[in-house]
């Protein structure tokens, strides 16, 4: 599957998901003051390696990337789920990132 960047800033790039991202998304989804409001718990190797996998497959899930580094800091879901319980359509939207990378990101 070939790289698709979604879009770029100064700082940021927007991006699908590719297996180079897997010690990054590791440092992040295995960091508890990261995740700690998702509906997961931290993630060891291959729970992360397993999620990548997921990612990359999807178009709901998007890899931010900071530019000046070239390291993936974090991720935005754009996704559209039916809600069971409401029996109607809801958009989600979600960022979720290494918390220092983040900072670094906001200073740039």
């Amino acid at each position: 599957m070939e790289e698709k960047t979604i879009t770029e800033t100064d700082r940021l790039i927007l991006r699908r998901y590719r297996e180079e991202d897997l010690q990054d998304l590791y440092e992040y989804l295995s960091d508890e003051s990261v995740v700690r409001f998702e509906p997961y718990k931290p993630m060891d190797l291959n729970e992360a390696k397993e999620k990548l996998g997921r990612r990359i497959l999807s178009d709901e899930m998007v890899a931010v990337e900071l530019r000046s580094d070239r390291k993936l800091i974090g991720n935005v879901y754009l996704g559209k789920r039916t809600a069971v319980r409401w029996s109607r359509d809801m958009s989600s939207t979600g960022v979720t990132g290494d918390r220092d990378m983040r900072k670094k990101a906001a200073r740039h």
